[in-house]
């Protein structure tokens, strides 16, 4: 799981023209694939790391692994 201490802290980034408006908390029909980049936690616990960007690539994205 990760996290942010404040909404302000994550960076929203988007390559989709089909996205416009503000990012809301809630569920989103139907889910939009995301990457989320993060800062590893510092020590174990619940996090695995603090959010620092979130991703909303272009239709179609497959992740080349």
């Amino acid at each position: 799981m990760f996290g942010a201490a404040r909404f302000e802290d994550v960076e929203f980034i988007t390559y989709r023209e089909d996205l416009a408006g503000q990012v809301q908390c809630g569920l989103r029909t139907p889910p939009d694939v995301v990457l989320v980049t993060y800062q590893p936690a510092a020590s174990a616990g619940t996090l695995a790391g603090q959010v620092v960007a979130v991703e909303f690539p272009p239709a179609g994205y497959v992740d080349n692994p």
